[in-house]
């Protein structure tokens, strides 16, 4: 048994070996300028001054935003969702959520819901979601994060098969951010002063709902690109389109996009009003589900926030 372990450690070496050793040697050879842009942004990813967070001079911070949700769409006596999972309410909410930042760019994250009309508030609808990992904001830089608003419960009934939550049906993105290309800027931009910033994700899902089989599969992913068209006076669009590698894994409520468009203050003490829309949005050229994918399956939200360190 132990020569057995032995030699499955050898191969193992041997294996790491021929594949690290052209890796390296390709990296020496094709290594970036210093001054290259991208190459910074990406290799100062994941930075983790842990001495700043044990001497106390690390930039620690802990956040409130309240908000108010006001869903467009009228209640439905067959929402379009199966499991934990599926569209957006049709109930307003009220939402507390609180931030925890101990280094910069990490995070962790939970959001306490309140449903205005319980009646309308279905499996899939969660009491809170929480969310953690790093999210750096500068362009050409990596992310990594964790995030889970799937059909918590802070008091889940047994009898009707809740849980508190199901941490594998929670959603691991790798992002990259990026700012649009220059040649790219005189065809969208209509000032000078304008920016637009954008995002891909490559996202992965453990486990997911499956409407067509009323069951929890395995293995869900997806690749997201978002862009969003700011102003200066904090005003802003967004748009998301997302790709299914297999498209047998999209579900009704899964947007081929989402957008959304507002004003957004990230001071302390600014107040936002946004309109979002998550609902099974579908490209002009594919069917999409009744009850998804209008204007009105969006929602408008009012929000503040507080720093409290």
């Amino acid at each position: 048994m132990i020569s057995l372990l032995r030699l499955r450690a050898r191969l193992a070496a041997q294996v790491l070996m021929t594949i690290s050793l052209p890796l390296c040697c390709a990296a020496a050879v094709a290594a970036p300028a210093a001054d290259d842009e991208v190459w910074k942004g990406i290799n100062s990813s994941f930075n983790t001054p842990l001495t700043s967070f044990l001497d106390g001079t690390a930039e620690e911070s802990v956040s409130v935003r309240a908000s108010f949700d006001l869903p467009l769409k009228p209640p439905s006596s067959s929402p379009v969702g199966s499991g934990r999972q599926g569209e957006p309410g049709s109930s307003p909410t009220v939402s507390v959520g609180f931030k925890y930042v101990p280094l910069t760019s990490w995070f962790l994250a939970m959001n306490f819901i309140k449903f205005v009309k319980p009646e309308r508030q279905f499996a899939w609808h969660p009491d809170f979601t929480y969310a953690f990992g790093y999210d750096d904001w500068r362009p050409y830089t990596l992310s990594l994060q964790y995030a889970n608003f799937g059909g918590n419960r802070l008091n889940p009934d047994k009898s009707r098969g809740e849980v508190r939550t199901r941490f594998s049906e929670g959603t691991w993105t790798l992002g990259f951010k990026f700012p649009m290309p220059s040649a790219l800027e005189p065809y969208f931009l209509l000032q000078p002063d304008h920016a637009v910033g954008c995002n891909l994700g490559l996202n992965y899902t453990p486990r997911y709902a499956d409407a067509a089989t009323n069951s929890t599969l395995s293995g869900k992913r997806t690749i997201t690109l978002g862009c969003k068209y700011s102003l200066p006076n904090n005003w802003y669009a967004t748009m998301a389109a997302t790709h299914y590698p297999n498209r047998g894994q999209q579900q009704p409520w899964n947007g081929d996009f989402t957008y959304g468009f507002g004003y957004f203050d990230w001071r302390p003490g600014s107040w936002s009003i946004q309109y979002n829309n998550y609902s099974g949005n579908r490209f002009p050229w594919r069917d999409r589900v009744e009850g998804t994918g209008r204007l009105r399956d969006g929602s408008l939200s009012l929000s503040t926030s507080r720093n409290f360190l």
